[in-house]
Protein backbone atom coordinates (compact mmCIF):
# COMPACT_ATOMS: atom_id res chain seq x y z
CA UNK A 1 0.00 0.00 0.00
CA UNK A 2 1.10 3.41 -0.87
CA UNK A 3 0.53 6.64 1.38
CA UNK A 4 -2.05 9.47 0.60
CA UNK A 5 -1.40 11.28 -3.05
CA UNK A 6 -1.31 14.50 -1.08
CA UNK A 7 1.68 13.51 0.62
CA UNK A 8 3.77 14.87 -2.36
CA UNK A 9 2.22 18.24 -1.59
CA UNK A 10 3.03 17.64 2.54
CA UNK A 11 6.45 16.19 1.58
CA UNK A 12 7.28 19.39 -0.63
CA UNK A 13 6.84 21.50 2.50
CA UNK A 14 8.91 18.88 4.52
CA UNK A 15 11.94 19.29 1.71
CA UNK A 16 11.55 23.02 1.29
CA UNK A 17 12.13 24.23 4.56
CA UNK A 18 15.56 21.81 4.40
CA UNK A 19 16.60 23.43 1.29
CA UNK A 20 14.71 26.41 2.93
CA UNK A 21 18.00 28.03 4.83
CA UNK A 22 19.94 27.47 1.77
CA UNK A 23 18.33 29.58 -0.16
CA UNK A 24 18.30 31.96 3.01
CA UNK A 25 21.87 32.22 3.33
CA UNK A 26 22.62 32.82 -0.40
CA UNK A 27 19.95 35.75 -0.68
CA UNK A 28 21.56 37.59 2.57
CA UNK A 29 24.72 36.87 1.15
CA UNK A 30 23.79 38.90 -1.70
CA UNK A 31 21.62 41.69 0.12
CA UNK A 32 24.84 42.17 2.13
CA UNK A 33 27.06 42.98 -1.16
CA UNK A 34 24.49 46.04 -1.93
CA UNK A 35 21.89 47.03 -4.37
CA UNK A 36 24.16 47.47 -7.37
CA UNK A 37 25.98 44.09 -7.39
CA UNK A 38 22.41 42.18 -7.05
CA UNK A 39 21.58 42.92 -10.32
CA UNK A 40 25.22 41.82 -11.65
CA UNK A 41 24.06 38.39 -9.40
CA UNK A 42 20.60 38.50 -10.61
CA UNK A 43 21.38 34.96 -12.69
CA UNK A 44 23.20 32.98 -9.45
CA UNK A 45 20.74 34.45 -7.03
CA UNK A 46 17.67 33.04 -9.49
CA UNK A 47 19.86 29.21 -10.18
CA UNK A 48 20.29 29.23 -6.20
CA UNK A 49 16.40 29.52 -5.65
CA UNK A 50 15.51 27.62 -9.05
CA UNK A 51 17.63 24.54 -8.04
CA UNK A 52 16.46 23.86 -4.09
CA UNK A 53 12.93 24.31 -5.40
CA UNK A 54 13.77 21.96 -8.50
CA UNK A 55 15.07 19.83 -5.95
CA UNK A 56 12.41 20.09 -3.30
CA UNK A 57 9.87 19.08 -5.87
CA UNK A 58 11.56 15.63 -7.31
CA UNK A 59 12.90 14.87 -3.40
CA UNK A 60 8.75 15.01 -2.54
CA UNK A 61 7.11 12.56 -5.53
CA UNK A 62 10.51 9.82 -5.17
CA UNK A 63 9.52 9.86 -1.57
CA UNK A 64 5.84 8.85 -2.72
CA UNK A 65 6.87 6.62 -5.94
CA UNK A 66 9.21 4.35 -3.35
CA UNK A 67 7.35 4.40 -0.21
CA UNK A 68 4.87 1.40 0.48
CA UNK A 69 4.11 -0.37 3.83
CA UNK A 70 2.24 -3.69 4.49
CA UNK A 71 0.70 -5.35 6.93
CA UNK A 72 0.65 -9.07 7.03
CA UNK A 73 -0.72 -11.70 9.98
CA UNK A 74 2.62 -11.64 11.47
CA UNK A 75 4.94 -8.34 10.26
CA UNK A 76 4.68 -5.23 9.56
CA UNK A 77 6.83 -4.19 6.43
CA UNK A 78 8.15 -1.03 5.42
CA UNK A 79 10.23 -0.04 2.01
CA UNK A 80 11.66 3.56 0.55
CA UNK A 81 14.21 4.84 -1.18
CA UNK A 82 15.09 5.01 -4.80
CA UNK A 83 18.67 5.27 -4.81
CA UNK A 84 19.28 4.44 -1.27
CA UNK A 85 16.76 1.83 -0.77
CA UNK A 86 15.65 0.68 3.02
CA UNK A 87 13.59 -2.17 4.04
CA UNK A 88 12.00 -2.59 7.20
CA UNK A 89 9.76 -5.60 9.22
CA UNK A 90 8.71 -5.27 12.41
CA UNK A 91 7.14 -8.65 13.77
CA UNK A 92 3.55 -7.45 15.18
CA UNK A 93 3.54 -8.73 18.56
CA UNK A 94 7.13 -6.80 19.09
CA UNK A 95 5.07 -3.19 17.73
CA UNK A 96 5.55 -0.78 21.15
CA UNK A 97 3.82 1.75 20.17
CA UNK A 98 1.78 3.42 17.41
CA UNK A 99 1.81 7.51 17.26
CA UNK A 100 -0.89 9.86 15.50
CA UNK A 101 0.32 13.24 14.68
CA UNK A 102 -0.73 16.06 12.87
CA UNK A 103 0.49 19.51 11.69
CA UNK A 104 -1.35 22.19 10.68
CA UNK A 105 -1.11 21.33 6.80
CA UNK A 106 -1.84 17.91 7.78
CA UNK A 107 -4.50 18.48 9.71
CA UNK A 108 -6.26 21.16 7.35
CA UNK A 109 -6.02 18.21 4.12
CA UNK A 110 -7.47 15.52 6.75
CA UNK A 111 -3.46 13.33 6.90
CA UNK A 112 -2.37 12.09 9.84
CA UNK A 113 1.54 10.75 10.30
CA UNK A 114 1.79 7.38 11.65
CA UNK A 115 4.70 6.26 13.71
CA UNK A 116 5.73 2.45 14.65
CA UNK A 117 7.88 1.83 17.57
CA UNK A 118 9.39 -1.47 18.74
CA UNK A 119 11.81 -1.71 21.75
CA UNK A 120 14.85 -1.64 18.80
CA UNK A 121 15.87 1.82 19.06
CA UNK A 122 15.00 5.27 20.75
CA UNK A 123 13.27 6.64 17.64
CA UNK A 124 10.24 4.97 15.07
CA UNK A 125 11.59 2.46 12.80
CA UNK A 126 8.35 3.13 10.50
CA UNK A 127 6.95 6.75 9.89
CA UNK A 128 4.54 7.19 7.08
CA UNK A 129 4.36 10.62 6.55
CA UNK A 130 0.80 10.91 5.45
CA UNK A 131 -2.24 9.08 5.93
CA UNK A 132 -5.58 9.35 5.59
CA UNK A 133 -6.96 9.84 8.48
CA UNK A 134 -9.46 7.25 8.56
CA UNK A 135 -6.83 4.99 7.22
CA UNK A 136 -4.46 5.80 9.92
CA UNK A 137 -6.89 5.37 12.73
CA UNK A 138 -7.43 2.01 11.11
CA UNK A 139 -3.66 1.13 11.21
CA UNK A 140 -3.30 1.73 14.49
CA UNK A 141 -6.27 -0.18 15.38
CA UNK A 142 -4.77 -3.42 13.93
CA UNK A 143 -1.11 -2.86 15.19
CA UNK A 144 -1.79 -2.44 18.82
CA UNK A 145 -4.42 -4.48 18.67
CA UNK A 146 -2.23 -7.69 18.04
CA UNK A 147 -1.39 -7.70 21.04
CA UNK A 148 -5.06 -8.06 22.74
CA UNK A 149 -8.22 -6.07 22.71
CA UNK A 150 -8.72 -3.12 21.36
CA UNK A 151 -8.91 -1.07 24.69
CA UNK A 152 -8.90 2.69 23.18
CA UNK A 153 -12.39 1.88 21.89
CA UNK A 154 -13.38 1.85 25.41
CA UNK A 155 -12.23 5.06 27.26
CA UNK A 156 -13.72 5.48 30.82
CA UNK A 157 -15.19 8.27 31.47
CA UNK A 158 -13.55 11.60 32.97
CA UNK A 159 -10.31 11.59 31.47
CA UNK A 160 -7.11 13.65 33.18
CA UNK A 161 -6.94 17.28 31.90
CA UNK A 162 -4.42 19.71 32.10
CA UNK A 163 -5.81 23.21 32.66
CA UNK A 164 -4.68 25.83 29.89
CA UNK A 165 -3.76 28.10 32.65
CA UNK A 166 -1.21 25.50 34.29
CA UNK A 167 0.50 24.92 30.84
CA UNK A 168 1.04 28.60 30.58
CA UNK A 169 2.48 28.87 33.94
CA UNK A 170 4.80 25.60 33.88
CA UNK A 171 5.95 26.89 30.31
CA UNK A 172 6.80 30.76 31.62
CA UNK A 173 8.32 28.72 34.29
CA UNK A 174 10.49 26.91 32.28
CA UNK A 175 11.33 29.84 30.12
CA UNK A 176 12.80 27.63 27.21
CA UNK A 177 12.54 30.50 24.68
CA UNK A 178 15.19 33.01 26.56
CA UNK A 179 17.96 30.67 25.21
CA UNK A 180 16.54 31.38 21.86
CA UNK A 181 16.11 34.63 22.16
CA UNK A 182 19.62 35.40 23.83
CA UNK A 183 21.26 33.17 20.88
CA UNK A 184 19.12 35.24 17.76
CA UNK A 185 20.37 38.43 19.81
CA UNK A 186 24.31 36.92 20.29
CA UNK A 187 24.10 36.44 16.47
CA UNK A 188 22.52 39.68 15.38
CA UNK A 189 24.23 42.14 17.47
CA UNK A 190 27.49 42.15 16.20
CA UNK A 191 25.96 42.87 12.82
CA UNK A 192 24.23 46.23 14.10
CA UNK A 193 26.07 49.39 13.74
CA UNK A 194 22.86 51.96 14.69
CA UNK A 195 22.44 51.79 18.37
CA UNK A 196 19.42 53.31 17.82
CA UNK A 197 17.77 50.38 16.77
CA UNK A 198 17.99 49.47 20.49
CA UNK A 199 15.81 51.62 21.50
CA UNK A 200 13.21 50.97 18.64
CA UNK A 201 13.39 47.27 20.08
CA UNK A 202 12.62 47.82 23.42
CA UNK A 203 11.35 51.58 23.78
CA UNK A 204 10.96 52.19 27.55
CA UNK A 205 14.50 51.55 28.11
CA UNK A 206 15.79 54.32 25.86
CA UNK A 207 14.76 56.65 28.56
CA UNK A 208 17.00 54.84 31.21
CA UNK A 209 20.28 55.15 28.75
CA UNK A 210 19.82 58.59 28.15
CA UNK A 211 20.77 59.32 31.77
CA UNK A 212 22.35 56.24 32.75
CA UNK A 213 24.38 54.04 30.81
CA UNK A 214 24.05 50.57 33.00
CA UNK A 215 20.35 51.02 33.49
CA UNK A 216 19.69 50.97 29.85
CA UNK A 217 21.33 47.40 29.57
CA UNK A 218 20.18 46.11 32.73
CA UNK A 219 15.99 47.04 31.47
CA UNK A 220 17.45 45.11 28.05
CA UNK A 221 17.85 42.19 29.89
CA UNK A 222 15.09 42.60 31.55
CA UNK A 223 13.27 43.12 28.46
CA UNK A 224 15.01 40.38 26.77
CA UNK A 225 13.94 37.57 29.73
CA UNK A 226 10.15 38.79 29.67
CA UNK A 227 10.04 38.31 26.08
CA UNK A 228 11.18 34.83 26.70
CA UNK A 229 8.84 34.30 29.68
CA UNK A 230 5.68 35.59 26.87
CA UNK A 231 7.28 33.62 24.10
CA UNK A 232 7.51 30.58 26.40
CA UNK A 233 3.98 30.98 27.41
CA UNK A 234 2.88 30.32 23.92
CA UNK A 235 5.11 27.43 22.81
CA UNK A 236 3.50 25.94 25.97
CA UNK A 237 -0.22 27.07 24.77
CA UNK A 238 1.36 25.42 21.15
CA UNK A 239 2.59 22.15 22.33
CA UNK A 240 0.36 21.19 25.01
CA UNK A 241 -2.81 22.22 24.37
CA UNK A 242 -6.01 20.31 25.35
CA UNK A 243 -3.66 17.92 27.12
CA UNK A 244 -5.48 15.26 28.59
CA UNK A 245 -5.30 11.31 28.79
CA UNK A 246 -7.99 8.88 28.03
CA UNK A 247 -8.21 5.78 30.59
CA UNK A 248 -8.35 2.60 28.93
CA UNK A 249 -9.07 -1.10 30.84
CA UNK A 250 -5.30 -1.75 29.97
CA UNK A 251 -3.48 1.03 29.19
CA UNK A 252 -4.28 5.01 28.46
CA UNK A 253 -4.07 7.39 25.24
CA UNK A 254 -2.59 10.33 25.56
CA UNK A 255 -3.22 13.31 23.36
CA UNK A 256 -1.77 16.74 22.95
CA UNK A 257 -1.33 19.70 20.88
CA UNK A 258 -2.42 23.16 19.57
CA UNK A 259 0.29 22.98 16.17
CA UNK A 260 1.15 19.07 16.17
CA UNK A 261 -1.70 17.12 17.49
CA UNK A 262 -0.60 14.22 19.07
CA UNK A 263 -2.50 10.92 19.92
CA UNK A 264 -0.44 8.41 21.79
CA UNK A 265 -1.30 4.95 22.93
CA UNK A 266 0.28 3.04 25.66
CA UNK A 267 -0.84 -0.32 27.33
CA UNK A 268 0.73 -0.43 31.07
CA UNK A 269 2.36 -3.50 30.98
CA UNK A 270 4.99 -1.89 28.24
CA UNK A 271 5.80 1.26 30.60
CA UNK A 272 9.25 0.42 31.49
CA UNK A 273 10.21 3.88 33.33
CA UNK A 274 8.17 6.73 35.00
CA UNK A 275 10.11 9.74 35.98
CA UNK A 276 8.90 12.69 37.98
CA UNK A 277 10.54 16.15 38.09
CA UNK A 278 10.03 19.19 40.38
CA UNK A 279 12.68 22.04 39.08
CA UNK A 280 13.23 24.82 41.51
CA UNK A 281 10.84 27.51 39.89
CA UNK A 282 8.36 24.40 39.72
CA UNK A 283 8.59 23.71 43.48
CA UNK A 284 7.32 27.39 44.29
CA UNK A 285 4.02 26.81 42.90
CA UNK A 286 3.53 23.12 43.88
CA UNK A 287 4.07 21.62 40.31
CA UNK A 288 5.68 18.52 38.66
CA UNK A 289 6.48 16.95 35.36
CA UNK A 290 5.79 13.40 34.65
CA UNK A 291 6.92 11.43 32.51
CA UNK A 292 6.47 7.52 31.31
CA UNK A 293 9.19 5.45 29.02
CA UNK A 294 7.90 2.17 26.81
CA UNK A 295 10.55 0.69 25.02
CA UNK A 296 9.88 2.12 21.93
CA UNK A 297 9.82 6.08 23.19
CA UNK A 298 12.77 8.08 24.06
CA UNK A 299 11.34 11.35 25.87
CA UNK A 300 14.25 12.81 26.33
CA UNK A 301 14.46 13.47 22.42
CA UNK A 302 11.80 15.72 21.48
CA UNK A 303 10.92 16.48 25.14
CA UNK A 304 9.96 20.34 24.25
CA UNK A 305 7.25 18.58 21.94
CA UNK A 306 5.79 16.73 25.06
CA UNK A 307 7.50 13.44 24.04
CA UNK A 308 6.39 10.75 26.82
CA UNK A 309 4.62 13.20 28.97
CA UNK A 310 1.85 12.20 31.79
CA UNK A 311 1.51 15.52 32.51
CA UNK A 312 3.44 19.00 32.08
CA UNK A 313 2.39 20.63 35.01
CA UNK A 314 0.39 17.99 37.27
CA UNK A 315 -0.21 19.11 41.15
CA UNK A 316 0.74 16.94 44.21
CA UNK A 317 -2.67 15.25 44.44
CA UNK A 318 -2.54 14.11 41.32
CA UNK A 319 0.66 12.69 40.75
CA UNK A 320 -0.06 9.26 42.95
CA UNK A 321 -2.60 9.06 40.51
CA UNK A 322 -0.86 8.78 37.89
CA UNK A 323 1.89 6.87 38.88
CA UNK A 324 -0.22 4.25 39.42
CA UNK A 325 -2.18 4.80 36.21
CA UNK A 326 1.38 4.49 34.53
CA UNK A 327 3.00 1.91 37.20
CA UNK A 328 -0.05 0.01 39.25
CA UNK A 329 1.17 -0.92 42.34
CA UNK A 330 3.47 1.37 42.93
CA UNK A 331 3.83 3.17 46.61
CA UNK A 332 3.96 7.01 46.61
CA UNK A 333 6.75 8.77 46.01
CA UNK A 334 6.86 10.60 49.54
CA UNK A 335 6.20 7.05 51.45
CA UNK A 336 8.42 3.81 51.62
CA UNK A 337 11.78 2.57 53.11
CA UNK A 338 13.78 5.00 50.98
CA UNK A 339 17.49 4.00 52.09
CA UNK A 340 20.66 6.64 52.05
CA UNK A 341 24.07 5.68 50.44
CA UNK A 342 26.82 4.92 53.62
CA UNK A 343 28.58 7.56 55.12
CA UNK A 344 31.45 7.10 53.28
CA UNK A 345 29.97 7.62 50.11
CA UNK A 346 30.28 11.76 50.37
CA UNK A 347 34.10 11.63 50.66
CA UNK A 348 34.03 8.95 47.79
CA UNK A 349 31.94 11.47 45.60
CA UNK A 350 33.86 14.98 46.95
CA UNK A 351 37.38 13.15 45.82
CA UNK A 352 35.71 12.50 42.77
CA UNK A 353 34.83 15.64 41.90
CA UNK A 354 38.28 16.65 43.13
CA UNK A 355 39.94 14.54 40.75
CA UNK A 356 37.89 15.88 38.14
CA UNK A 357 38.38 19.56 38.43
CA UNK A 358 42.06 19.16 39.20
CA UNK A 359 42.15 17.55 35.31
CA UNK A 360 40.85 20.59 34.49
CA UNK A 361 43.09 22.91 36.09
CA UNK A 362 45.83 20.82 34.70
CA UNK A 363 44.59 21.25 30.82
CA UNK A 364 44.02 25.37 31.42
CA UNK A 365 47.37 25.27 33.21
CA UNK A 366 48.73 24.33 30.48
CA UNK A 367 46.80 26.84 28.11
CA UNK A 368 47.61 29.32 29.89
CA UNK A 369 51.53 28.75 29.70
CA UNK A 370 51.94 28.13 25.89
CA UNK A 371 52.24 31.64 24.86
CA UNK A 372 55.69 32.19 26.78
CA UNK A 373 57.26 29.42 24.56
CA UNK A 374 54.43 29.44 21.44
CA UNK A 375 53.70 32.17 19.23
CA UNK A 376 50.06 31.72 19.00
CA UNK A 377 49.16 35.08 17.58
CA UNK A 378 48.22 38.18 18.95
CA UNK A 379 44.42 37.37 19.46
CA UNK A 380 44.96 34.25 21.17
CA UNK A 381 47.73 35.73 23.19
CA UNK A 382 46.48 38.68 24.33
CA UNK A 383 42.98 36.31 25.62
CA UNK A 384 45.48 34.04 27.48
CA UNK A 385 47.16 37.16 29.21
CA UNK A 386 43.57 38.65 29.94
CA UNK A 387 42.42 35.09 31.90
CA UNK A 388 46.02 34.41 33.60
CA UNK A 389 44.92 37.38 35.89
CA UNK A 390 41.48 35.75 37.46
CA UNK A 391 42.12 32.21 36.25
CA UNK A 392 43.31 31.17 39.74
CA UNK A 393 40.23 32.17 41.21
CA UNK A 394 37.83 31.30 39.46
CA UNK A 395 39.33 27.73 39.05
CA UNK A 396 39.50 27.52 42.97
CA UNK A 397 35.85 28.93 43.30
CA UNK A 398 34.59 26.40 40.83
CA UNK A 399 36.70 23.29 42.24
CA UNK A 400 35.37 24.13 45.76
CA UNK A 401 31.87 24.60 44.34
CA UNK A 402 31.73 21.48 42.27
CA UNK A 403 33.34 19.41 45.51
CA UNK A 404 31.07 20.90 47.65
CA UNK A 405 27.76 19.76 45.33
CA UNK A 406 28.90 16.37 44.67
CA UNK A 407 29.10 16.12 48.46
CA UNK A 408 25.77 17.29 48.87
CA UNK A 409 24.18 15.13 45.89
CA UNK A 410 25.29 11.93 47.78
CA UNK A 411 23.93 13.10 50.80
CA UNK A 412 20.69 13.70 49.25
CA UNK A 413 20.58 10.23 47.19
CA UNK A 414 17.88 7.77 48.29
CA UNK A 415 17.10 4.47 46.57
CA UNK A 416 14.86 1.67 47.52
CA UNK A 417 13.21 -1.80 46.53
CA UNK A 418 10.18 -2.36 47.57
CA UNK A 419 6.19 -3.61 45.33
CA UNK A 420 7.52 -4.08 42.35
CA UNK A 421 9.54 -1.23 41.34
CA UNK A 422 13.31 -0.19 41.81
CA UNK A 423 13.34 3.56 42.41
CA UNK A 424 16.04 6.36 43.20
CA UNK A 425 15.37 9.98 44.24
CA UNK A 426 17.72 12.59 44.26
CA UNK A 427 17.87 16.63 44.82
CA UNK A 428 16.55 19.15 47.52
CA UNK A 429 15.92 22.16 45.39
CA UNK A 430 15.86 20.51 41.99
CA UNK A 431 14.03 16.87 43.18
CA UNK A 432 13.71 13.90 40.50
CA UNK A 433 12.11 10.89 40.89
CA UNK A 434 13.06 8.01 38.68
CA UNK A 435 11.30 4.28 39.13
CA UNK A 436 11.42 1.12 36.82
CA UNK A 437 9.78 -1.90 36.80
CA UNK A 438 11.90 -4.95 38.10
CA UNK A 439 9.69 -7.55 37.21
CA UNK A 440 10.84 -6.49 33.38
CA UNK A 441 14.78 -6.36 34.33
CA UNK A 442 17.08 -7.42 31.43
CA UNK A 443 19.96 -6.74 33.56
CA UNK A 444 21.46 -6.16 36.44
CA UNK A 445 25.21 -4.84 36.72
CA UNK A 446 27.48 -4.32 39.12
CA UNK A 447 30.79 -1.95 38.61
CA UNK A 448 33.40 -0.39 41.03
CA UNK A 449 35.95 2.29 40.11
CA UNK A 450 39.82 2.24 41.60
CA UNK A 451 38.06 4.84 43.76
CA UNK A 452 35.40 2.94 44.60
CA UNK A 453 37.50 0.03 45.79
CA UNK A 454 39.31 2.01 48.11
CA UNK A 455 36.25 3.05 49.70
CA UNK A 456 34.32 -0.48 49.15
CA UNK A 457 31.81 1.18 47.39
CA UNK A 458 30.04 0.27 44.00
CA UNK A 459 27.48 1.21 41.49
CA UNK A 460 24.50 -0.74 40.46
CA UNK A 461 22.61 -0.35 37.80
CA UNK A 462 18.86 -2.01 37.28
CA UNK A 463 18.36 -1.87 33.11
CA UNK A 464 15.31 -2.71 31.22
CA UNK A 465 14.52 -2.38 27.48
CA UNK A 466 14.22 1.35 27.33
CA UNK A 467 15.91 2.54 30.15
CA UNK A 468 18.19 2.15 33.31
CA UNK A 469 17.92 3.12 37.10
CA UNK A 470 21.33 3.52 38.24
CA UNK A 471 22.78 4.20 41.71
CA UNK A 472 25.96 5.28 42.71
CA UNK A 473 28.44 4.64 45.76
CA UNK A 474 26.11 2.23 46.88
CA UNK A 475 27.83 -0.12 49.58
CA UNK A 476 28.76 -3.98 47.73
CA UNK A 477 26.44 -5.49 50.50
CA UNK A 478 23.20 -3.11 49.55
CA UNK A 479 24.45 -3.43 45.71
CA UNK A 480 23.39 -7.39 46.24
CA UNK A 481 20.24 -7.12 47.84
CA UNK A 482 19.46 -4.46 44.61
CA UNK A 483 20.19 -7.41 42.51
CA UNK A 484 18.83 -10.43 44.26
CA UNK A 485 15.60 -8.45 44.41
CA UNK A 486 15.19 -7.62 40.60
CA UNK A 487 16.15 -10.59 39.40
CA UNK A 488 13.38 -12.45 42.12
CA UNK A 489 10.83 -10.18 40.35
CA UNK A 490 12.14 -10.97 37.34
CA UNK A 491 12.15 -14.58 37.92
CA UNK A 492 8.46 -14.61 39.35
CA UNK A 493 7.05 -12.68 36.54
CA UNK A 494 8.75 -13.99 33.15
CA UNK A 495 5.45 -13.46 31.12
CA UNK A 496 5.92 -10.27 30.76
CA UNK A 497 9.41 -10.08 28.55
CA UNK A 498 10.04 -6.37 28.17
Amino acid sequence: MRLHPLSIFTGFFVALRQFGSVVLVVIVSQLARGGERIGRASLFLALSIAVPLVLTVASALVRYASTTYKVTPTDVLFNTGLVWKRRRVIPRERVQEVHLTQNLLQRALGLTQVKVESAAGGEAEIVLDSLGRERAEELRNELTGARGPQFYQRPEPHPYEVSTGRIILASMLENRALLLLVGALGVVMPFVEDEDIINRIVPFVAGLGRSIEPLRWVGIAVSVYLAGWLFSGCLGIWNFAGFRIERHPKGFQVVYGLGNRTQRVMRTERIQELTVVQGVMFRLFGLYAVRARSAGVTFARNEASGSGYLSPAAIATEVPVLCELAMPGMEPLDQGPWLRLPSRAIPAAAISALLGWALLIAVVAVLLSLDRWLDLGKTISSVLVGVRKYASVALASLTGIGVAGAALTALLVRHRSSGRQFARRSGRLWRAWQAVPANRTQMVAVEQSPLQRWFRLCTVSVRVAASECSVTDVSPEGAAEIRDFALAARRADPQHGI
